[in-house]
């Protein structure tokens, strides 16, 4: 037994010291491993690099859109009303895109001019609106030159076969025509907007003419006037209704006339007070007129205008009689009253009043007035109460023959 306990320690000790130089080698190697980890950890964060890099831009295409509403119930179409104006470029890695939103059943001219933001030499725009089935509609311009511009016409007439309710819901709903701005030339293959649209990207040249043409409804005018209030005349001028109203001898227009367009009222003053986009007076010409932009059509695919006015009865001034009233003094310079600042003549000699023959004092009659006394002395005056005697023939011979 002591035999065999001694052989199996020798063996022990041969294991171990085989244990130890298989080990060995492995914790040397994971030394050397973190020792080069470090070291690589280090020149990681302590290395720099230093160099000069030119920056890359991108060509940038950014356009001015404006859109003009046309009048197309007079030829050649005028404008209606002011034009609406918005940019579509893009905005870092954003289109920025430039959405319109229009009444239907209108016609409007649209004109794409790029702008100073603009760096690209040339681009192009994606032109997007729903048609009256919903369908997405999208169309490319032509290539638009930095300092070129473009210009097409768009139309959103109403389309045949819709009933009432189909009709009213089209126009309870707003038209939006969006436009996207690309720099470059439009390249078909490359584009991926045909899978968002559904369907075949149409081209665009300068001057088309796209949409539905808007249709020319009927105007049904209805006039709740008075009886001193007559219609003289009423005319379309281009494309703005012009009613001329006039009122009897005694009357006079009242101070608002009512103006109902598809149940949109309107209070238009007859003093001559102007509101663009909205019905107006002239006072002068006594007409009234309704621009073109308000007769768009309701839901029973008509316009209805109701005009509603009552004349005033103009209060006469009574004329009372004034007595005849003496001549006024003039001014003007007499004989007797020289101008200011003239010396004044020598006075005539006041008029002698004459004689005129007695009167009898209150309530005795009167008699014949005896001659009046005259101033010249005579032979001889005989005393109060004493007659006078009769000449003879004796004395007035004697004094003849004196």
């Amino acid at each position: 037994m002591l035999k065999i306990f001694r052989s199996n320690s020798k063996h022990t000790k041969r294991r171990d010291g085989n244990i130890l130089r298989l080990v060995l080698p492995s914790l040397l190697s994971v030394a050397l491993c973190l020792a080069c980890l470090a070291g690589t950890t280090w020149a990681w964060f302590t290395s720099t690099v230093s160099g000069n890099f030119a920056t890359l831009n991108a060509a940038r295409f950014s356009c001015t859109i404006e859109v003009q509403q046309m009048d197309v119930s007079v030829e050649p179409h005028v404008p209606v009303g002011d034009s609406l104006t918005q940019r579509a470029y893009r905005d870092g890695d954003k289109d920025v895109p430039a959405i319109f939103e229009f009444d239907y059943n209108s016609s409007y001219q649209v004109t794409i001019t790029p702008d100073d933001e603009s760096t690209a030499s040339q681009g192009y725009c994606l032109v997007s609106f729903m048609d009256a089935e919903k369908n997405l509609l999208v169309y490319h311009t032509q290539k638009i030159a930095k300092d070129g511009t473009f210009t097409f016409t768009y139309e959103n007439g109403i389309p045949d076969g819709l009933d009432l309710d189909e009709l009213a819901d089209l126009l309870a709903q707003e038209d939006k025509l969006t436009f996207v701005a690309y720099w470059g030339e439009y390249i078909p293959a490359a584009a991926g907007f045909m899978k968002a649209a559904g369907r075949e990207i149409s081209g665009m040249k300068n001057g088309a003419v796209i949409g539905l043409p808007p249709v020319q409804l009927p105007v049904t005018t209805t006039y709740k006037l008075g009886d001193h209030i007559a219609l003289e005349d009423e005319t379309l001028r281009d494309g703005t209704r012009c009613i001329v109203l006039r009122a009897a001898e005694g009357y006079a227009l009242p101070e608002t006339i009512e103006v109902t367009i598809n149940k949109q009222a309107y209070s238009v003053y007859t003093a001559g007070e102007r509101i663009d986009g909205q019905p107006w007076f002239d006072f002068e010409n006594s007409t009234l007129f309704i621009p073109g932009g308000l007769l768009k059509p309701g839901y029973t695919r008509s316009i209805m205008v109701t005009i509603q006015a009552e004349a005033v009865a103009v209060a006469v001034p009574e004329i009372t009689p004034t007595p005849e009233a003496s001549p006024a003094p003039t001014t003007e310079p007499t004989e007797s009253q020289p101008p200011y600042g003239e010396s004044t003549p020598e006075a005539s000699p006041a008029p002698t009043t004459e004689p005129t023959e007695s009167q009898p004092p209150y309530g005795e009659s009167t008699s014949e007035a005896s001659p009046a006394p005259t101033m010249e002395p005579i032979e001889s005056q005989p005393s109060y109460g004493e007659s006078t005697p009769e000449p003879t023939p004796n004395d007035e011979d004697a004094g003849g023959g004196e």
